[in-house]
């Protein structure tokens, strides 16, 4: 008789194995903390775990019972007191800060009233009233030098016996003109500059309270800010007790998954070996056939699979199958009904039947 095809390894089951390694995965969870609870004496005070009941998490196979714990931070006496100072200076500037600010300001903030920024034209007519009080003034005590001049000029030509519509007076006459009117030139251009630097002298003395109008302004919007921040920021910062580090111990949970599905590879390679095997020997008892002859099929039941009967063929009943190493379909008779009424026909072939269909069509 010949040997059954293995049958492969049945696939893990995912939920099964999901459920699995979450069950591990919150046993390791649960004494990771456990083990992480270690009670504390310090010079501060002491820190203390204490079991205040339990919660069901997960549910059927999976379920686990977590324990719940509570902290427990008992100061010692001097760190109670200082703390207790502490909190209470907190709150006292906490109260401090709730007042001012109510004089924190909240409508929209502006410039207005303040002194206005100067443009380019303004102090204009200061510039040209100090322009002409400084020439009216330069001329008021130049001009009898002039008539001076004059007069000594009038004196020169009298005296010479010249002309007044002569050429030599007219010379004499145009050149003190010329000297005069330069002078006055001159006494405007100065008179003009002195206005000009009045004009910049304004124009910056208004830009200073221009700038100063904004300062006093911006102190008054924020200084109710400044004071409230002051007394935020200058709050105690609350000393907690200082508790030595607590070890935190991580469980590392089995790895089920990995455990089954390594288990299911190595299940899947055994059974693809074994299928290689009798792939290998089916292909040997193929090869023993071939040199028999042609007509020799292997026909033995063992080694067939999905069998329907199709009816009768020369007396014996016809098949369609598959091998159990191939998803092809073939058709044949069985070489153990065979074997029942023509023996002669039906030959073994490493304990596998074949049958000689030769023989059937004689």
């Amino acid at each position: 008789m010949g040997k059954s095809s293995p049958s492969p390894p049945a696939q893990p089951d995912p939920a099964k194995t999901a459920a699995a390694q979450g069950a591990a995965n919150m046993d390791a969870a649960i004494a990771s903390g456990l083990m992480s609870r270690v009670n504390q004496n310090t010079p501060y005070g002491t820190v203390t775990y204490n079991q205040i009941g339990s919660q069901t998490v997960g549910t059927g196979s999976g379920a686990r019972d977590v324990p719940l714990y509570e902290q427990n931070v008992n100061l010692n006496p001097t760190t109670q007191q200082t703390l207790d100072a502490q909190q209470a200076l907190a709150l006292a500037l906490s109260n401090k800060a709730n007042t001012l600010s109510s004089y924190v300001p909240t409508d929209r903030f502006t410039l207005d009233g303040i002194t206005p920024a100067p443009s380019s034209t303004d102090f204009s007519a200061d510039r040209d009233k100090i322009s002409q009080d400084v020439y009216d003034r330069a001329m008021n005590l130049m001009r009898p030098q002039y008539d001076q001049q004059r007069r000594s000029l009038d004196q020169q030509v009298a005296d010479r016996g010249l002309p007044i519509n002569g050429e030599a007076a007219k010379t004499m006459y145009g050149n003190l003109d010329r000297s005069q009117n330069e002078a006055m030139n001159q006494l405007a251009l100065s008179a003009a500059l002195a206005g000009g630097d009045e004009q910049n002298r304004l124009f910056n003395l208004q830009t200073q309270a221009h700038q100063q109008g904004i300062n006093d302004t911006l102190l008054q919007r924020t200084q109710p800010f400044n004071e409230l921040s002051a007394f935020i920021q200058g709050s105690p910062a609350i000393q907690s007790l200082q508790a030595m580090s607590t070890p935190t111990l991580n469980v590392a949970p089995a790895d089920i998954m990995g455990q089954i599905n390594q288990n299911y590879a190595n299940s899947l390679n055994s059974y693809n070996n074994q299928v290689a095997q009798q792939q290998s020997g089916m292909n040997g008892l193929f090869g023993l056939a071939g040199s028999l002859g042609s007509a020799l099929i292997m026909s033995d039941r063992d080694v067939k699979r999905d069998i329907v009967s199709l009816g009768m063929w020369n007396g014996f009943k016809w098949y369609a199958f598959r091998y159990l190493w191939s998803p092809a379909v073939h058709f044949g008779v069985m070489a153990q009904e065979v074997i029942k009424k023509r023996p002669d026909a039906v030959f073994r072939l490493g304990g596998v039947m074949a049958v000689n269909y030769a023989k059937l069509e004689a």
